[in-house]
């Protein structure tokens, strides 16, 4: 394999829209690191610029070093900008971030049969505010958020966190990672309608409920499975 291909799978594993966090390193480092970051280029120049500096393993791939530059990131956005809302949940998203170890030759990404997956999520919640039909007034709160990831390949789940280990025991030739994630919002409503006290119109509480909102998405990467084959020959000679 050449050289540009390990750099190639080192660049193409980081989110393309999301800069290196530079205060991980020291010294001189941390200062060309620096002016590179306060250059003109595009997120993605940089950060391909910045790979190819600290790389210092010029023949076989650094996977030591992509991933404390994906432990390094600080992930707050997709890298797509997609986010999704359902009732009080908004901006949910999810993306599976790096596979690690891995490379790339001839567009097809190769996994080892162990190593590390990496999961980034996010969402929001937002209670109504208003009075609903019939009611004087309505009250709003929340009694419950809560989310739940869950880690699939090839349909069988193998963790529930966002950096999930991963150990392939079977004869895989092709491998489907998948991240879902649930979200379940649930929040209580007070109604308050108008009744007669003492001969006086009133706003007095009248029930209450509770109501949920779900969301589910998911997020899943395609890999085949590296399987190093060693070939060998050999002749008698004596």
């Amino acid at each position: 394999m050449k050289k540009q291909i390990f750099l190639l799978a080192l660049v193409l594993l980081l989110p393309s829209a999301i800069a290196f966090n530079c205060n991980s390193l020291s010294g001189g480092d941390f200062q060309v690191c620096d002016s590179i970051q306060k250059t003109n280029l595009t997120t993605y120049e940089k950060d391909l610029l910045i790979s190819d500096i600290f790389n210092k393993n010029r023949t076989s791939p650094n996977f030591d070093f992509v991933y404390s530059w994906n432990a390094n990131l600080n992930i707050l956005n997709p890298s797509d900008g997609k986010t999704y809302s359902s009732g009080t949940i908004r901006n949910a998203w999810i993306e599976i971030m790096a596979l690690m170890p891995s490379i790339i030759e001839n567009d097809t990404l190769y996994s080892a049969n162990t190593g590390k997956l990496r999961t980034e999520y996010n969402y929001q919640y937002v209670l109504p505010s208003g009075t609903e039909y019939s009611d004087c007034r309505t009250d709003y709160s929340l009694s419950s958020n809560s989310s739940s990831l869950n880690i699939f390949i090839n349909e069988y789940n193998i963790g529930n966190q966002k950096l999930n280990s991963f150990n392939i025991i079977q004869n895989y030739d092709n491998l489907s990672f998948k991240s879902e994630l649930d979200i379940k919002v649930k929040y209580k409503v007070d109604h308050y309608r108008w009744k007669w006290v003492n001969g006086k119109k009133r706003c007095r509480y009248s029930s209450a409920e509770t109501r949920t909102d779900n969301l589910k998405l998911a997020d899943s990467l395609n890999a085949k499975l590296y399987k190093n084959q060693l070939n060998s020959s050999f002749k008698i000679t004596d």
